[in-house]
């Protein structure tokens, strides 16, 4: 009899051990002020999907809600404050948790916690001015040749008065060379 607990024991104590911990701190309710962005972001549900209507979710499986995105823009572009929720996935699944607020400045509040391969971080960038970048390349599909356009949205400290400019910059980061650009958001689409 002692054989079986003892052989018990040691069963629970290796499946407990085996269970993964979640590298997050859950909450039982949703924080909705954003005045604490570190709270507000540790607070949300773990996987958002394409469903949730108030989200910039950003997949390997595609955009979704890219119209949050250009309504933020346009209410930047009028200097009143906002804000943007954005979700994206890494290739594991895992949500990592972006806050874009506009106060005059632009902050980008990440929340990596739910990422099981990059830690428990929760970062703050912020910068002055927020550009678009958008082009277009002959691209190949299955085959058949079309017209693929990339769209980019970042932040940078530097004020650039023209589409030169923002496109030299955008060219040295992806050069690799220095620069203070962030990247808030990317995306690619056939249009043709």
């Amino acid at each position: 009899m002692k054989k079986w607990i003892v052989l018990f024991l040691i069963a629970a104590v290796v499946l407990c051990a085996c269970e993964k911990e979640k590298p997050y701190k859950e909450t039982k309710e949703e924080i909705t002020d954003k005045k604490d962005p570190h709270a507000y972001l540790a607070s949300l549900k773990d996987k958002p999907s394409k469903e949730d209507d108030d989200i910039l979710v950003v997949s390997n499986g595609g955009t979704y809600h890219e119209e949050l995105l250009d309504a933020f823009i346009k209410t930047c572009e009028k200097k009143e404050n906002c804000d943007l929720l954005i979700a994206r996935y890494t290739i594991e699944g895992d949500a990592i948790y972006e806050l874009l607020v506009y106060d005059g400045t632009y902050s980008l509040y990440s929340d990596n916690s739910r990422d099981a391969y990059r830690g428990s971080d929760i970062e703050d960038e912020n910068r002055k001015y927020l550009y678009q970048y958008a082009y277009q390349t002959e691209a190949e599909y299955n085959g058949s040749k079309g017209i693929e356009e990339s769209r980019f949205v970042f932040l940078s400290d530097k004020e650039l008065k023209s589409d030169a400019e923002i496109q030299n910059e955008f060219e040295k980061m992806r050069n690799g060379e220095e620069t203070d650009l962030l990247i808030v958001f990317s995306d690619s689409k056939r249009v043709k």
